[in-house]
């Protein structure tokens, strides 16, 4: 009965510290440099297609945030 109980404990602990691991993960990644870049550059494709100044002003924003903290730099682009 003893090792039922621990094994289970283990079972429960496990599959209860997968999730928080993963929750952690996601967090580092989505506060990544390579997601911020992939997510920028999808965000330029997008611009290229239809082109607005509000929009242009706030992706401007983050290439110029994304440059200061990470590598490679993105290209100042000009929302004229």
């Amino acid at each position: 009965m003893i090792s039922q109980s621990k094994s289970k404990k283990k079972f429960y602990l496990l599959f209860g510290l997968i999730p928080i691991v993963g929750i952690l993960l996601a967090f580092y990644i989505s506060d990544s440099c390579v997601y911020q870049h992939v997510s920028i550059l999808g965000n330029l494709s997008d611009l290229e297609k239809n082109f607005d100044p509000v929009t242009c002003e706030i992706i401007l924003d983050r290439v110029i945030n994304f440059n200061e903290n990470c590598e490679p730099e993105i290209e100042i682009m000009d929302c004229g």
